[in-house]
């Protein structure tokens, strides 16, 4: 809850290249793994810590950036923050899921009327390879981690357009809320 913008159990996982037993025994149980030697643990703890201190949120975190200790006034500034995003992602989920469907549904409405038609998750597209005209919802972006060796990992985007003018070779527009950079 302390990055820009917050990132899932899953993504974590995926951009850091831990593994998944690691993170979920941690979150969900709130203990360290235990069949780990203690210098295995600390390479995975590092990797962890790496890719939260590369996305962690500047805006609520400005101390990051300084070599001075924050204040208690930003202390509390940012623990009230970051319970807040805790708290909305621990909501109904329920909640949630309708509001992003019907969210959805009017991204899709102001296409339509504007003569976009939304590729069927069946036709199954790569996001480079959709036709002018088009869009989708929850395409997987393949992502190259350069600071993993060229390791690749898949980000779900919300929303991808092919402009209708768009040529060959050309790219969709995104949704980079998703993406975290």
């Amino acid at each position: 809850m302390c990055t820009c913008p917050p990132i899932a159990r899953d993504r974590l996982i995926g951009l850091s290249g831990v593994a998944e037993s690691v993170v979920k025994r941690m979150e969900i149980y709130g203990k360290l793994p235990v069949r780990l030697s203690i210098d295995r643990l600390n390479e995975e703890l590092e990797k962890i810590a790496s890719i939260i201190s590369r996305l962690a949120d500047r805006d609520i975190l400005p101390w990051l950036d300084t070599n001075q200790s924050p204040t208690e006034t930003e202390i509390y500034r940012a623990s009230t923050i970051i319970a807040d995003r805790l708290c909305g992602a621990s909501a109904d989920p329920i909640v949630r899921n309708a509001q992003e469907a019907r969210q959805l549904r009017e991204i899709a409405t102001w296409l339509d009327e504007r003569g976009y038609r939304l590729l069927s998750a069946t036709q199954r597209v790569r996001f480079d390879e959709m036709p002018p005209g088009t869009y989708s919802f929850r395409l997987n972006l393949p992502v190259n981690l350069i600071d993993e060796g060229g390791k690749t990992v898949n980000i779900p985007i919300d929303v991808v357009i092919m402009r209708k003018t768009a040529q060959s070779g050309d790219y969709p527009l995104i949704d980079r809320s998703k993406i975290g950079w």
